[in-house]
């Protein structure tokens, strides 16, 4: 093939992936995404492997990301810094794509001797899947670190599949990754060989997925403690620079204030607001607070508000915090954010420039908490994420190890600009609710908020840019999923088997690695 018929079909793969992980309903694309890319790759050399692969992610990501330059303006008025974020996020992705998939090539080819094809099928069937879970998983644990953005992983893209989504009780959204992958590797084969047999093992796999999703869905949860309360979520809708503005201090008091009246009508144990509610730190006899919490103290409600609070004496800044408020207006936990986000919430300072960049407009930076744990209450023990934690398992893990019987996922997606981010964003709470085996409660001030089951089923969901509140009944539990208990084992084993063919490939003779 030549080597312009490779990039035009990886650039079809990139198109199709980041379609498909767009947020929008078009989830089926990502089970042959891969397959023109794939193709592409077959006949090509290490180093055109690489530009092949390499193409396909720059398209994936930016097309992805295509929202960052609007949300940076937004939030710190230039174009120009936008597309320069965009710009590296892309090619960081696209290199590291590139190089993850250069690898796969090395490792896979040579192994194709016509005596030895159906072993070779089935090397690649194994590798290849592994090999997108093992980049996945270390692009993930990288992230942490370096990154800003979370691209999202390819698991992600199934959010709206309850069946299949049951998978991530056990292996995490690396699981559903490997399944999109393994199916995608199969499809390719039969491409390539223009025979049906390569796809039957992606179809067996893919039905004993189903069954077990099924099956799973139809049992009733033994881990369920049998006990529900009644959630409230709050979705004010109101500007982000309105927040910031003191003028409209009243705009906001009277937004809530009136949500609540709304929400005490609906009896709830729970109400939730979303991530910085409050655009001051908050403390006990707010009056905003006290005043809301006056409204909804015939019910007994209990309040789980997002605010800054001050850092302990002798630091400086502030905690992006969750405050659980007593109905008698007593602050009785917190929960401070631990994973911050890199040139938003705390400045980084880039080689070379005079001082660090932070691109928030509010005045003060914040500041990671390393201890943070659930909020103990009555109606519940409760885990929280805030904003860009729901992309970390790890931390919904530690909750539920912690006792947590119910999550909590706040966020104020105001600064995007694209419905598709907001969608992005909202995907991963669904995978985290499937992950941990509980019931999780989205609150953002934008929206998009939810009641989300532990099996990944939406009981409640509000549109985009909407001022509303609503609120439903969440089980307690108090079990615990394999992936709960285990973690990433699974990514951890694909990730030992790649490097196990990677030695191998390593010491084959040279002139087989030709073949």
């Amino acid at each position: 093939m030549a080597f312009a018929g490779q990039i035009a079909l990886a650039l079809l793969s990139g198109c199709m992936l980041a379609l498909s992980l767009s947020g929008l309903d078009v989830f089926w694309l990502a089970w042959v995404a891969h397959v023109p890319l794939l193709v592409a790759l077959h006949r090509a050399g290490r180093g055109r492997a690489f530009l092949i692969a390499a193409v396909a992610g720059v398209v994936e990501a930016a097309g992805i990301l295509y929202w960052l330059p609007g949300a940076i303006h937004f939030m710190a008025g230039s174009y120009t810094l936008g597309f320069a974020f965009l710009i590296v996020h892309s090619l960081a992705w696209a290199v590291c794509f590139g190089g993850a998939l250069c690898f796969g090539h090395w490792t896979v080819r040579g192994r194709a001797a016509p005596a030895a094809r159906r072993k070779a099928m089935a090397l690649r069937l194994a590798f290849i899947p592994a090999l997108f879970v093992t980049f996945e998983l270390l692009w993930s644990h990288a992230a942490i670190h370096v990154s800003s953005v979370f691209l999202p992983l390819i698991g992600y893209s199934q959010w709206s599949c309850p069946v299949l989504l049951q998978i991530a009780a056990y292996a995490g959204v690396y699981g559903l990754t490997f399944l999109v992958v393994f199916v995608n590797v199969a499809v390719t084969e039969a491409v390539l060989r223009i025979s049906w047999k390569p796809v039957l093992p992606a179809a067996v796999l893919l039905l004993f997925c189903t069954a077990v999703g099924i099956i799973r869905l139809k049992t009733p949860n033994a881990a369920a403690s049998g006990q529900m309360i009644r959630v409230a979520v709050l979705q004010a809708n109101i500007e982000p620079w309105d927040k910031l503005d003191k003028t409209k201090g009243d705009i906001l008091a009277r937004r809530y204030l009136d949500l609540n009246r709304k929400a005490a009508v609906l009896d709830p144990g729970l109400v939730v607001w979303p991530e910085a509610a409050v655009p001051w730190p908050l403390e006990e006899g707010d009056d905003l607070v006290e005043a809301a919490l006056d409204i909804t103290r015939p019910a007994g409600s209990y309040h789980i508000v997002g605010a800054p609070c001050r850092t302990i004496k002798g630091r400086e800044g502030f905690h992006n915090t969750a405050f659980l408020v007593a109905p008698d207006k007593r602050v009785i936990a917190v929960y401070h954010k631990v994973r911050m986000l890199s040139f938003i919430e705390t400045p980084v300072r880039l080689p070379g420039a005079s001082r660090a960049l932070r691109l928030h407009p509010s005045t003060s930076a914040y500041v990671p908490a390393t201890d943070s744990r659930v909020l103990p209450s009555p109606p519940a023990t409760i885990g929280v994420n805030i904003c860009n934690e729901s992309f970390y398992a790890d931390l919904t893990r530690r909750s539920v190890r912690e006792g947590a019987e119910l999550i909590v996922s706040m966020s104020n997606d105001g600064w995007l600009p694209a419905s598709t981010a907001v969608r992005q964003h909202f995907g991963p709470n669904i995978l985290r609710a499937v992950e941990s085996g509980r019931d999780l409660v989205v609150a953002n001030n934008v929206g998009i908020s939810a009641i989300i089951d532990a099996y990944g089923r939406i009981a409640h969901r509000t549109k985009i840019r909407t001022e509303t509140v609503f609120a439903g009944p969440v089980a307690l539990r108090s079990g615990r999923t394999f992936y709960t208990r285990h973690g990433d084992t699974f990514a951890w084993l694909c990730t030992c088997l790649c490097a196990a063919l990677a030695v191998v490939a390593s010491r084959r003779p040279r002139n087989c690695r030709n073949h």
